[in-house]
């Protein structure tokens, strides 16, 4: 007896017993633990209730752990039962193959046929593997190439909406373009009407001359504002065809590049005889005022009498000038109408880009489609993504349990180590077991070819006595008709036979499968032993108690799997012939 100081909940005990003296620490441990938690939980109370609370609890799983082991201890005689009764069959097995193997002797070609068979069923099941193991990796290579797909189609879906935001962008750019052209074309439209009027009121008198060479400085003026809007629009249309360039295709650039380049021809053109007329104008204009001092200076100094030849003079140099004017009035309209003509290429150019506008609108709305498209699988891949994330963070909150398993692992290798030299020995009588097998199955095929050639002996010495004597053909007829008849006899018995060895295995393989249920179900004891070692040390020391109850039982479910497989390894031959 070993006797310890122990503390639970603040008071010193002392405690008796023939354990170690770390269990003994682990217990009181445990207790003080289940008292603590209590308390925490309930301040309230005494340490009497506390204490009384923790035994209750104690004792709650103390019997949920006696019922789970009475239901393995029930399972157990169960399985004993099913081995007696396993064992009578296997010994009626027994009885039946001695009986047996004298007819199997004399049916040799019926054996040769189903190995035949089976070989070749055993070849198909092979193929059928492979290929199951072939599709299997074609399933993989498939999912990989899947998940490679929609991680590109997520770019993709990334490249579609900058582009779909970008085209928007260009695509309210180019409407505020047209509504300014437009504004722009009824404009001109105005300007167009003025410039006839003031065209025509240029006509109406010569006293009115020299206000109308202002309004035309003015209308330069005007001109070269408009001339510097236009410039303006054309930088404006050159940025719009830059953006245009990176939206359209090859041929749309070239048509742009020609148009532009006439554009810029005919702006140049226009700028040239632009400037060539207002430097004529102002020449004249310059002229006409240095004329008209000199005349009213010469008017000053000369007499009256000179008066009606000068102003004869100046009426003529004044119906000159009129000629002059009326030619370059003449000169103004052909620009008009050039201008009208340009505007025209202009309207058609703009009705172009309105064609071409509706196209891209088209496109857009296509592009629109496919993204919302693409958005739908977008919103289930971040699903799938929200799930596999669920799943990491679980996977990393298991991550201290799998710390405090990794301990019990590294406990338990030893025991593992010892469990894997036992079943090592048990593969070796396996092996051993079946090499036997494999010589009882040569010796079987020599049989049969001896039986064979006793077969075609006694088929020649027949032939020979019909020769002999043709009165007993009769009754050779008779024995081989019997013969017959005892063949399909034997034939049947070996068919009810195998039928019985088929239900048999069926049996076998049924407790086989309650064999694996067993270490499941034994396997989920060891998880909810190790959940428990996770809630606590308090739990730890129960799993020490109850551990080597649960080493027990999977030692007696290893004996049975041992005595099973040595039940199969007695009555592998006829086993083998069904496979």
């Amino acid at each position: 007896m070993k006797k310890i100081t122990v503390n639970i909940n603040g008071v010193d005990y002392n405690l008796k017993g023939k354990e170690n003296e770390e269990y003994l620490r682990d217990i009181a441990a445990y207790v003080d633990e289940k008292i603590k938690e209590i308390l925490a939980k309930n301040p309230v109370l005494s340490t009497s209730q506390a204490s009384v609370l923790a035994c209750v609890n104690m004792a709650d799983e103390l019997n949920k752990l006696d019922y789970k082991i009475e239901e393995f201890t029930k399972e157990n005689k169960g399985l004993t039962s099913e081995k007696t009764t396993l064992f009578k069959s296997i010994e009626e097995l027994k009885e039946n193959i001695d009986r047996l193997k004298e007819e199997n002797e004399k049916l040799n070609e019926t054996k040769d046929n189903q190995l035949l068979g089976l070989k070749k069923d055993r070849e198909e099941l092979l193929n059928k593997n492979n290929s199951i193991q072939n599709k299997l990796n074609n399933i993989l290579n498939e999912k990989n190439t899947l998940e490679n797909t929609l991680k590109l189609k997520g770019k993709e879906i990334e490249d579609l909406k900058a582009n779909k935001k970008a085209l928007e962008e260009d695509k309210r750019n180019l409407s505020n373009n047209l509504n300014k052209l437009k504004e722009n074309e009824n404009k001109l439209i105005k300007e167009r009407d003025e410039k006839n009027l003031r065209i025509s009121n240029l006509n109406s008198s010569l006293n009115k001359k020299d206000e109308d060479l202002r309004n035309k400085e003015k209308l330069i003026n005007l001109k070269d504002k408009e001339i510097n809007e236009s410039k303006i629009r054309e930088e404006r249309l050159k940025k719009e065809s830059l953006e245009f360039k990176k939206l359209k295709e090859d041929e749309i650039l070239k048509l742009k590049e020609a148009k532009e380049t006439e554009l810029r021809n005919l702006k140049a053109i226009k700028d040239n005889e632009i400037k060539t007329v207002k430097i004529s104008k102002e020449n004249e204009i310059k002229n006409i005022k240095e004329e008209n001092n000199k005349t009213i200076q010469n008017i000053k100094n000369e007499n009256s009498k000179n008066l009606e030849n000068l102003a004869r003079e100046y009426n003529e140099k004044l119906n000159n000038k009129n000629t002059d004017l009326s030619k370059k009035e003449k000169e103004l309209k052909d620009l008009l109408n050039k201008f009208n003509s340009m505007e025209k290429m202009y309207k058609n150019e703009i009705l172009e880009l309105n064609n071409k506008n509706k196209n891209l609108k088209d496109t857009l709305d296509q592009k629109d489609y496919k993204i919302n498209v693409l958005d739908k699988q977008l919103l289930e891949s971040r699903k799938e993504i929200q799930n596999l994330e669920n799943e990491i963070e679980v996977l990393n909150n298991s991550k201290a349990s799998l710390k405090d398993e990794m301990d019990m692992l590294k406990e338990n290798r030893d025991e593992l180590k010892e469990e894997i030299k036992i079943s090592n020995g048990y593969i070796k009588e396996c092996e051993e077991n079946i090499e036997k097998l494999k010589v009882q199955v040569k010796a079987l095929n020599y049989e049969i070819d001896e039986t064979n050639k006793k077969y075609e002996k006694t088929i020649n010495k027949l032939n020979e006595e019909k020769k002999l004597n043709l009165n007993l053909s009769d009754k050779i007829n008779s024995l081989e008709v019997e013969l017959e008849r005892e063949l399909n006899d034997k034939n049947e018995k070996i068919k009810s036979i195998e039928a019985e060895i088929e239900k048999k295995n069926s049996e076998i393989e049924i407790n086989i499968k309650e064999i694996e249920e067993l270490k499941k179900e034994t396997e989920k004891l060891k998880k909810d032993r190790n959940n428990i070692f996770e809630a606590g040390k308090a739990t730890r020391l129960k799993l020490q108690s109850y551990k080597y109850k649960t080493i027990d039982l999977e030692n007696k479910l290893e004996e049975k799997n041992i005595e099973l497989a040595v039940e199969k390894s007695k009555n592998q031959p006829v086993l083998l012939k069904k496979k």
